[in-house]
C-alpha cells in the first residue's frame, strides 16, 4: 500500500493506495485532530484527467474530496471505432430498450435539451458523419431546417447534452466504442466523458448527462441505422423477367439499412436494321473537319446516343470526297448500319463577259484549293434543258479562268452559268452551280 503526504492550509492529511487504479474511499484519519473525514467525492467538481485513454490503453481520472482534498481514482477505458456508416440513426438506450436518446419536445433550438423518451414520443432521427480521426459528429435539423450538433456546452462534467449550432469544435466530436455485445459507450474527444442515462434513469424525460466512464448498462447505445447516405445495393427480387419487347422489375436492397427500390429492367437485346438519317448529306469544302449530326431509329422511337448505339466515321473529314458513317446498335438493340455523306468543292462565279467580233470571253473566279477544273454551260433554255440549245464546256485544269465561245446566234438570248469539280478515282465532285448570268447575242 503507498501513502500520500496532502498539505492543507489547515492540517496535514494522509491518504492510502492499494495501487494508482483507486484510492481507497472510506473514511481518512487527520493525524492532528483525530476526527475522521466523510468525503464528499463530487461528481461536479474537483476533477481532474490525469492521463487520457487512448485505442488500447486505460486512461486514468481522479475526484478529490470537497472537505478534505484526497483523491479518488477511476479508469478511463480504452478508446475505439464502431464503424458506423454515414446516415440516419436512432440511437436506443440499454437501460430500458424502448427508449431512444431523443430531442426533448417543445426544445428544438440552441440549447435544447437531450434525454431519453419511448419511441415516437419525440424527435428521435440523428444523422452521424465520420469526421474522418475515428470520432462521429451527431447532428439534428428541426423543423425549421436548422441543424443542430449535439454537444456538452463547455466540456462539462456531469453537465447535460444539449443542441448547439456546429462550430467544429472537439465537444461536438464524440468516439463510439463498442462492448462487443452489440452496444456502445459514446465517448467525447475533448473530455473523455460519456454519455449517461442520468441516475440509471429509465422514465420519460431522463436526461442524457456527461459522466466518466462507469461499465453499466446507463452507458451503454445501440445505434440502429435508418438510412444510409449512400447505399450498399443488392437485387434481392425478380419481380418480372424481361421480354423482347416489354420491360422487366427488379427489387434492390441496401446490404447495411434494409431500404429497398425498384428498379425497371430493360427488354432484352432486340435485332433491327436501324434507320439512319444525317442532318446533312453534302458539305462545302472549307478546309475543316466537317460531321453530319446522326439520327438513329427504331421505327418511329427514336434510339438514344451512348445508350442505344454509338457512332463512328471513317476518317477525317476535311478534303473533298465520300466519307461514310458506321452506327453499332447497343445496349437493348443489336445489328449495325451505315450512311455516307459528301464534301463537296467550294464554289465559282463568272465575273465578266466581253465580246469582240463574234468571239465571246467569258471570265470566273479562280478556285485552286480541292479543285481539278471546270465545267461551262450556255444556253438559250433558262433551265438549262438538254438538247441542241445547251452547250457543255469543261476545263480540265483549275488555274484556267476564261473561255472563249463563237458562233452564237445573233439574236438569242443566252444564259450561262459555272461549277468547279474535283476528280478523286475516276469520280468527280461538282461544287454547286453559280448564279445564273444572261445576254443577247449581237
Amino acid at each position: 500500500m503507498a501513502f500520500f503526504l496532502m498539505l492543507t492550509s489547515a492540517n496535514i492529511k494522509i491518504f492510502a493506495s492499494n495501487n494508482t487504479d483507486e484510492i481507497e474511499t472510506n473514511m481518512q484519519e487527520d493525524i492532528f485532530s483525530g476526527h475522521a473525514c466523510a468525503h464528499d467525492y463530487s461528481f461536479d467538481r474537483n476533477v481532474s484527467i490525469i492521463s487520457a485513454p487512448t485505442f488500447t490503453e486505460k486512461g486514468l481520472l481522479v475526484r478529490y474530496c470537497s472537505k478534505c482534498g484526497s483523491g479518488e481514482y477511476h479508469d478511463l477505458y480504452p478508446l475505439g471505432d464502431a464503424k458506423l456508416k454515414p446516415g440516419k440513426y436512432m440511437i436506443q438506450s440499454k437501460c430500458d430498450t424502448n427508449n431512444y436518446v431523443s430531442v426533448t419536445p417543445g426544445q428544438e433550438y440552441q440549447g435544447g435539451n437531450i434525454a431519453i423518451y419511448g419511441k415516437g414520443k419525440a424527435d428521435q432521427i440523428f444523422h452521424v458523419s465520420p469526421n474522418g480521426d475515428s470520432t462521429y459528429g451527431f447532428s439534428y435539423a428541426n423543423s425549421s431546417n436548422e441543424v443542430f450538433m449535439i454537444d456538452v456546452a463547455g466540456g462539462n462534467f456531469a453537465g447535460n447534452v444539449w443542441l448547439y449550432p456546429q462550430n467544429n469544435m472537439s465537444p461536438q466530436a464524440w468516439y463510439v466504442v463498442p462492448d462487443g455485445e452489440g452496444w456502445n459507450t459514446i465517448v467525447s474527444k475533448a473530455t473523455y466523458y460519456v454519455f449517461d442515462d442520468v441516475n440509471f434513469g429509465t422514465a420519460d424525460g431522463t436526461n442524457i448527462g456527461s459522466y466518466y466512464c462507469f461499465p453499466d448498462d446507463a452507458q451503454k447505445y445501440k445505434f440502429i441505422l435508418l438510412e444510409c447516405d449512400e447505399h450498399n445495393w443488392s437485387p434481392v427480387e425478380l419481380v418480372k423477367a424481361p421480354t423482347d419487347s416489354e420491360e422487366g422489375e427488379m427489387v434492390y436492397m441496401c446490404l447495411d439499412c434494409c431500404k429497398t427500390k425498384s428498379v425497371k429492367i430493360p427488354p432484352k437485346s432486340k435485332t433491327i436494321t436501324p434507320n439512319i438519317s444525317l442532318s446533312k448529306t453534302s458539305f462545302i469544302y472549307n478546309g475543316k473537319v466537317q460531321k453530319p449530326t446522326v439520327t438513329v431509329k427504331d421505327g418511329k422511337k427514336v434510339l438514344k446516343a451512348g445508350n442505344d448505339y454509338i457512332v463512328s466515321f471513317s476518317k477525317t473529314s476535311k478534303n473533298v470526297g465520300k466519307y461514310s458513317v458506321k452506327v453499332t446498335l447497343k445496349g437493348n438493340y443489336k445489328g449495325s448500319g451505315t450512311a455516307s455523306y459528301d464534301i463537296i468543292p467550294k464554289g465559282t462565279k463568272i465575273t465578266k463577259l466581253t465580246k469582240k467580233g463574234n468571239v465571246y470571253t467569258f471570265k470566273w473566279k479562280k478556285q485552286s484549293k480541292q479543285v481539278s477544273g471546270y465545267e461551262f454551260q450556255y444556253s438559250t433554255s433558262k433551265s438549262f434543258n438538254k438538247g441542241k440549245s445547251t452547250k457543255i464546256v469543261r476545263i480540265s485544269k483549275s488555274s484556267i479562268t476564261k473561255k472563249k465561245v463563237k458562233k452564237l446566234k445573233s439574236g438569242n438570248k443566252y444564259y450561262i452559268r459555272i461549277r468547279t469539280y474535283k476528280k478523286i478515282k475516276g469520280k468527280k465532285y461538282y461544287s454547286l452551280w453559280s448564279s445564273i448570268k444572261s445576254f443577247k447575242a449581237q
